[in-house]
């Protein structure tokens, strides 16, 4: 028995939201390709949650299996808290170069520079981590432990340490939850290409583990120094 033509939109209007719910991007209407015939048998699934004819008219069930189209998609974001000054910094527990982990409570009653990079060995990155190192002992003068974090491995810090003489600790927060937590992992875009990255910043943390500065989208030129002036007023 051969197929109406009311039924063949349907099965395939279906199957167009059932993909459309999946990868499509949010803000597109489900029916908007089945044509004005579609339209009318199925309603216009919207993606604000809202299911209507082709009046405009709210119904109350979806004719598309599934019901309405899915919030919209984030691309690997997740909504984190916005850290500003005088916020209590967010504990961590993470491995380190060597392999032991480290907690933000093994620094109680110290200052702690808490600097996030992209990579371990690029420019930039190489040239801000030997900046801090040059200035271990003026840290350390004030009272100030030193910490840079990113999403390389421990083992990728052990021999990036070595390549460039460095006694810093530096963390591996390669499932990004310190960066999370941080609000620090975010888009980037290079080249036209979008993908998600660690925001070079720094966070100035008192020894009671309150925020006491924030620099975001660092630039490494002369922030070391910057960071100690800082420490030193703290």
């Amino acid at each position: 028995m051969s197929m109406s033509s009311d039924d063949a939109i349907r099965q395939a209007a279906t199957a167009a939201c059932r993909i459309f719910r999946q990868i499509a991007a949010p803000g597109l209407l489900c029916g908007s390709r089945i044509g004005p015939e579609g339209s009318r048998l199925l309603g216009e699934i919207r993606c604000d949650n809202t299911s209507v004819d082709h009046r405009g008219h709210p119904i109350e069930n979806a004719a598309v299996q599934g019901g309405p189209c899915p919030p919209k998609a984030t691309k690997g974001r997740q909504k984190t808290m916005v850290l500003k000054e005088g916020d209590r910094a967010p504990d961590f527990r993470l491995p380190r170069d060597g392999g032991e982990e480290v907690s933000l409570e093994s620094f109680r009653g110290r200052k702690l520079v808490l600097y996030a990079y992209p990579k371990d060995d690029t420019t930039g990155c190489t040239r801000e981590a030997i900046d801090f190192n040059r200035l271990r002992p003026e840290f350390a003068a004030c009272a100030t432990e030193i910490v840079g974090v990113s999403p390389d491995s421990a083992q990728r810090h052990d021999r990036f340490k070595l390549k460039h003489q460095l006694d810093l600790t530096l963390l591996a927060d390669e499932s990004q939850t310190l960066a999370q937590a941080y609000g620090i992992w975010t888009e980037k875009s290079m080249y036209g290409r979008k993908f998600m990255g660690i925001e070079r910043s720094t966070f100035l943390i008192d020894a009671e583990g309150r925020i006491a500065r924030i620099w975001r989208k660092v630039k490494v030129a002369g922030h070391a120094e910057e960071v100690l002036a800082a420490a030193r007023a703290l």
